[in-house]
């Protein structure tokens, strides 16, 4: 037993009526012990009485033994009597003596067999032991003599739960609530419950609320939200936050539990300026039970709800079918039911349960239904209907009329969308404003630039091309085949919430986005902006229905999956860049005339996958416990959820203070350099030592020289010195065994990346050819091949493939390097500082820090030290196998041509660590990592917060309807 039932009690000495319950474990709450009114009192009380009623007082204040001494006084001079006996038994019980509580309660039945108390008293007593069965015989017989004890309908909850009977403990527990209203304990219990059960089983305490007035919260019309405020309605300009809670180590259906971590995010949106958060879909009861003590503290300035209702698409794109309908309209009636307070769900795999009964539904701003709809899918459905009759839908809230152009997949939106206000209506007589996910991919406008697969491939064939599969992944054959418009869904005078349009729109995606002439002449107040362009765009196309950008939003990771002409890339953004991008386009929505935005995202979530790192993410299951700079979709958080329980682990700025914990893998304190060139730099092609550690993002590597000052400048001797790290990640026999420099630099470990440190601007890394990404794409096996050539490559990534127009216009791919070393700092308190760091030097300390990204050196998973690696008879997965660590070799060398050119470099051979003859692999140092299933991290606003603070309190938050 996990939990406890707080003690009544009601005494009748002389009676033989005594009923009372303790607390018996975990939770040591205990409610006041009051006297029945109808006890037979003698006047004067006898002596006997005062020693019960002072035997009571004792237990309650938990001193158990006293209490005893108290009992026998009264037994005494008054003799045995049940209730005595029964006194002792909760005694003993609380002082852990089972054996004796047994006794005590079994010789208070021979002196009343019709006892109450004693049977409910034996109960905790076999829960105690674990005897789950017999104990739930002893409370169900005090039930069946005494219905209304609210003990004993506890204790049947209890040992209801033990025997994983979650439906009728839930019961149980429901029951104990009716008996009194409020019990804190038996809310608890209930709770524990619902979230324990497995057979989803839901019920409202309160029924129907017919016959009233209906509110109207909140209204969608003429461009804006209308929110009621002092008995009449103003304008709302949302300014919103979408709130992204799974934590690292966590998949997003595993919520955090506690209401306190809730409050804390709840209070941070707020504090920033926001006055709206969405949620995707229904989050555990200690959510609402946050945001409503926030809004009841917050009062004048609430935080408005967005509410999804969350579907996947359904079997076979049957929007219409019985399951699916029957499924996703039962999830509708439970969000709207939780929001109003008033569901108790049990727990179902992948979704929130529990009790709910904050009533926040004076500040849900509306509902946002579904996710974004696959274009096949839709166009799948509506080529169902496009031979076959159909009607216009007319509901008694919402219309899709033929004459208006509505598609059947509209037509299914807008009975959906009657369903939940009819619902709400008809239960809580209640109305706000709903809506339904929408993208630029399924907007109703035509893009000239965004040709489908089939007017692709008729250009390509007629400029003489073949079509071929080698497609990035992010795109498929439909970004403009399909359209759906909320426009085309019209509210009845009774749907008096109306309706808006929401779009998940991002300055990046599609390419329309950015190849669009119209839109790249468009310009906001601060200058050039495709974004405002297509926001525009949906301002004319919608008029005076509402829209809300319901994501939007630029990710702050080392990785870019997609540029933008503006520069807004998807990824590849400091923290500052993307607090400024951030403010930039919401200030591009309220510009464009739009209802609000909701930037994406709170918290910085572990688990996603981005299209471009995607594959090389395995083991999948384990992807939460890891975070991947390179992958875009995990850095969309205002709250930064790095790595390490305080902090992180080694902050790059070359001052080496972080690695006092840390064991160097190789040293060399004295002599110079293996080959001197007396040039006045020996000191600085001189090693002195190299260092490795690492956290659940990055790779740390410092190198230590003699003097990266040989010449007393201030400033590291680039140009008379470079210094090389190759690193064999596994299989040593695999990889290149020859550093990529035209000297002779052979490797006995081969080596499938290597640093090369030649000047703040040209600094890198590169990988051996053969294990490259890109260029393996379309070409597996991907693995590391045994060669001897030193030929290592940029690591490259096409972003933006080829695309041609629908009027035959090409646009060439883009293509970004991943290969390219930021050099600065991460102390905030210095110049050149950047949350996009990856190396320092620091010729004070005479020490390089770097940090590399797990991805970066084709790491699937460091949790596990899985790295990439093909099974070549197995191509349907990306394989990847287990490393016993990474071998590293530093070499010191003399350029003899310019930085950052290709390999092998024109350089000679100084000095290397470890120095002397290298014949084998284990001659070099090995750095093994521990593995882990639970990681560290630390949660903190990311650099650009107070920007966006700024920009949302310079945003209107009553912007009146244009």
């Amino acid at each position: 037993m996990t939990s406890s039932v707080l003690p009544s009690a009601r005494s009748s000495h002389h009676a033989g009526a005594f009923v009372l319950c303790a607390a018996l474990l975990g939770i040591a709450t205990v409610l006041g012990l009051e006297r029945s009114q109808n006890r037979p009192r003698s006047s004067p009380p006898s002596p006997a009485g005062a020693d019960y009623d002072e035997a009571v007082r004792l237990y309650v204040a938990g001193h158990f033994q006293e209490a005893l001494e108290a009992i026998n006084r009264a037994s005494a001079a008054d003799g045995w009597s049940a209730a005595l006996r029964a006194l002792a038994g909760w005694c003993r019980l609380r002082a852990g003596a089972l054996a004796a509580a047994e006794a005590e309660f079994r010789a208070a039945l021979k002196l009343d067999a019709g006892a109450v108390d004693p049977h409910v008293g034996l109960g905790y007593v076999l829960l105690r032991r674990g005897s789950s069965t017999e104990a739930e015989d002893q409370f169900r017989f005090a039930l069946r003599r005494d219905a209304s004890n609210l003990d004993a309908q506890k204790g049947l909850g209890l040992a209801l739960r033990d025997q994983k009977k979650y439906s009728d403990a839930t019961q149980a527990f429901r029951d104990a609530l009716r008996l009194k209203p409020g019990d804190a304990e038996a809310e608890g219990l209930l709770q524990q419950a619902l979230a324990a059960g497995d057979g989803g089983r839901e019920e409202r305490p309160r029924g129907p609320a017919t016959g009233t007035a209906i509110r109207v919260v909140a209204q969608a019309r003429d461009g804006r939200f209308f929110v009621r405020e002092g008995g009449r309605f103003r304008p709302l300009f949302v300014k919103g936050v979408n709130m992204g809670v799974a934590l690292p180590g966590r998949f997003p259906a595993e919520f955090p539990p506690d209401e306190a971590t809730y409050r804390s995010f709840l209070s941070a949106i707020a504090g920033m300026g926001a006055n709206a958060v969405r949620l995707y879909t229904l989050l555990p009861p200690s959510f609402y039970a946050a945001l409503r003590r926030h809004n009841d503290a917050a009062r004048s300035a609430p935080l408005w709800l967005l509410q999804g209702i969350w579907t996947e698409p359904p079997a076979g794109d049957d929007y219409d079918g019985d399951v699916f309908v029957r499924q996703f309209r039962g999830e509708i009636r439970r969000v709207i039911d939780a929001v109003h307070g008033n569901l108790d769900l049990e727990a179902r795999p992948g979704h929130a349960s529990g009790m709910y009964r904050a009533d926040i539904s004076p500040h849900v701003l509306g509902y946002i239904l579904g996710r974004e709809w696959e274009p096949l899918s839709v166009r799948t459905y509506d080529g169902w209907f496009a031979k076959g009759h159909r009607e216009s839908f007319a509901g008694a809230y919402f219309t899709a009329r033929l004459e208006d152009g509505a598609t059947p997949f509209e037509q299914w939106l807008a009975r959906t969308m009657d369903f939940a206000v009819e619902y709400e209506t008809g239960d809580y007589r209640q109305q706000r404003p709903i809506s339904f996910v929408n993208w630029p991919t399924l907007d109703p406008l035509r893009h000239p630039t965004e040709s489908t697969a089939p007017e692709e491939g008729a250009f390509l064939r007629a400029m003489g091309e073949e079509e071929t599969a080698e497609m990035i992944e992010e795109y498929g054959e439909c970004e403009d085949c399909v359209g759906v418009d909320a426009a085309r869904i019209v509210p009845t005078p009774d749907a008096r919430g109306g309706i808006f349009a929401t779009y998940h729109a991002y300055p990046y995606y599609p390419d329309f986005m950015n190849l669009d002439p119209g839109y790249s002449r468009a310009r906001d107040s601060k200058g050039p902006s495709n974004f405002i362009g297509y926001l525009r765009d949906l301002k004319t196309h919608h008029g005076a229905q509402p829209v809300l950008i319901g994501e939007t939003g630029v990710p702050s990771s080392r990785g870019i999956a997609h540029l933008q002409p503006q520069g807004w890339n998807h990824g590849g953004h400091t923290e500052r860049a993307q607090g400024e991008i951030d403010a930039r386009l919401m200030m591009d929505i309220d510009e464009a005339g739009l209802a609000g935005g909701v930037l994406f995202a709170l918290l910085d979530e572990w688990f996603k996958r981005n299209w471009m790192v995607f594959d090389f993410e395995v083991p999948a299951e384990r992807k939460p416990l890891w975070l991947n700079v390179l992958d875009p979709e995990e850095n969309y958080g205002l709250l930064a959820a790095r790595p390490g329980a305080t902090s992180w682990k080694v902050k790059v700025d070359g001052r080496a203070e972080d690695w006092n914990g840390v064991a160097p893998l190789v040293t060399r304190p004295e002599g110079g350099p293996e080959r001197p060139f007396k040039d006045g730099y020996d000191r600085a092609r001189t090693l002195r030592g190299l260092a490795v550690t690492s956290d659940e993002a990055y790779l740390y590597i410092r190198l230590d020289v003699d003097r990266l000052d040989a010449d007393g400048d201030g400033a590291p001797d680039w140009g008379k010195v470079a210094y090389l790290i190759g690193i064999d990640t596994y299989d040593a026999r695999r990889g290149d065994h020859r550093l990529p420099i035209t000297d002779k630099a052979v490797s006995p470990a081969g080596l499938e990346f290597c640093l090369v440190l030649d000047g703040a601007a040209t600094s890198r890394l590169l990988v051996d050819t053969p294990y490259d990404l890109q260029t393996k794409r379309h070409h597996r096996p991907y693995g590391s091949v045994e060669n001897a050539d030193g030929r290592f490559m940029e690591i490259k990534v096409e972003t933006n493939r080829r695309r041609v127009g629908r009027d035959g216009t090409v646009y060439p791919a883009q293509q970004s390097s991943r290969s390219q070393l930021i050099h600065g700092s991460m102390d905030r308190r210095d110049r050149d500082s950047s949350t996009l760091t990856d190396w320092a030097a620091r010729t004070d300390s005479n020490t390089i820090e770097i940090r590399l990204g797990w991805g970066l050196l084709n790491v699937t998973d460091p949790s596990s030290r899985s790295v990439l690696s093909d099974d070549p008879d197995n191509l349907k997965n990306v394989g990847c196998t287990r490393t016993a660590g990474f071998r590293f070799y530093a070499a010191a060398i003399k350029p003899e041509g310019a930085a950052g050119g290709r390999t092998p470099i024109e350089a000679r051979l100084a000095d290397r660590l470890p120095p002397g003859d290298l014949a084998q692999p284990s001659d070099l140092p090995m750095y093994a990592w521990r593995g882990w299933d639970e990681p560290t991290y630390h949660i903190e606003k990311k650099e650009g917060w107070s920007i966006l603070k700024r920009a949302f309190e310079a945003l209107p938050a009553h912007r009146e309807a244009p």
